[in-house]
């Protein structure tokens, strides 16, 4: 299960935004929920479908990032949600730990 809950494993179900952009890990989900700009966030999605990929994305972007940590810690309870709501297999595996 270690594997299955990084934010950096790939999801079988990408999650899917607001905006239609797919992530395929949490870590990307995450991120983006950090930046205003759509069309970032788009890029963000893109560069999830490459593992650990969607992380450069707070350095490209270091300048515009949400950084305030109580908000930080709302977006990263999002996508850790998010991860399980959309993929069930991973969520009966963290059910059955």
């Amino acid at each position: 299960m270690f594997n299955e809950g990084s934010n950096f494993f790939p999801l079988d179900n990408p999650v899917t935004d607001e905006y239609g952009n797919q992530f395929f890990d949490s870590e990307g989900l995450y991120m983006a929920q950090r930046i205003d700009d759509p069309d970032v966030k788009k890029l963000i999605a893109e560069m999830s479908k490459a593992y650990g990929k969607a992380r450069k994305a707070r350095d490209l972007y270091k300048d515009t990032i949400e950084m305030d940590i109580e908000k930080r810690a709302a977006y990263m309870r999002n996508a850790v949600w998010q991860k399980f709501d959309y993929n069930p297999a991973l969520r009966e595996k963290l059910l059955q730990t």
